[in-house]
């Protein structure tokens, strides 16, 4: 299918590796222009070589953290003064580290909400001016720990949650600018040195029978799944979708409810 994204400007947040990674070769495949970003400068910028020599002249990175008001500025600079518009937007930055189960201090729930959900609402936000020009969409990659209780860090689940009614709340309120928003919720993704990729290694048969118990296709999902849904809804074939929470977990939440 021809998604008509040659030449459109996307910026992905979280894009050094795994699903962000996925989701800019992806777009690159369909002939868009990439803004890559990333908060570690130099991941970001071998993923950035290893995409610019697939795909020359359409791939550009920004380090940092979305999150911070200068990162941003730098961002829209580097998309704007070289490309001229931002066509489309795919908030995936996000991050986990262990916390206790009830007891959680007021620094890892601060932790927590920086890392999950300001760099999503400060990314809309800002490129809403350049996106209500080009009539362009909003991507929010969130979780399935924003859908159900998986057994994620209380905090991961809660800002997840939030996210996806941010999206939700947000599409209504973008709809008269034609800009369309959406969320997609991932399960379980395997990508390497991913959260996935670590419990695999460390413990197989564990992950195997959470498969089976828990996950009715009994498979881990790839990159790659995430990225087909993304860049379609980024697409002009997704003209009439917005607001939409799309689920992409083998099942897993399916089985839960």
């Amino acid at each position: 299918m021809n998604l008509d994204l040659a030449g459109r400007v996307v910026v992905v947040s979280g894009s050094s590796r795994g699903i962000g990674r996925g989701i800019a070769e992806a777009l690159l495949r369909e002939d868009a222009l990439c803004v890559l970003n990333g908060r570690g400068a130099d991941q970001l910028e071998v993923t950035r070589r290893e995409l610019e020599a697939r795909f020359p002249d359409r791939v550009r990175a920004v380090a940092g953290d979305v999150g911070e008001p200068e990162t941003m500025r730098r961002l829209l600079s580097e998309t704007l003064d070289n490309w001229g518009a931002i066509d489309g937007v795919v908030a995936n930055a996000g991050a986990l580290k262990p916390v206790p189960e009830v007891d959680i201090a007021g620094d890892d729930w601060d932790w927590y909400w920086h890392h999950n959900f300001i760099p999503a609402a400060c990314l809309a936000q800002a490129c809403v001016p350049a996106l209500t020009r080009s009539k362009g969409a909003i991507v929010i990659v969130g979780s399935i720990a924003g859908k159900e209780d998986f057994g994620a860090p209380l905090p991961y689940q809660s800002a997840k949650a939030a996210l996806a009614m941010y999206g939700k709340s947000l599409s209504r309120r973008l709809a008269p600018s034609q800009i369309r928003v959406n969320v997609v919720s991932p399960g379980n993704i395997l990508f390497p040195d991913g959260n996935w990729d670590r419990r695999q290694a460390s413990d197989p048969e564990a992950v195997a029978s959470m498969l089976a118990d828990k996950v009715p296709l009994r498979v881990l999902g790839r990159p790659e799944d995430v990225a087909a849904i993304v860049v379609f809804l980024l697409s002009g074939k997704a003209q009439f979708i917005t607001g939409a929470n799309i689920v992409v977990d083998g099942g897993q939440t399916v089985a839960a409810s």
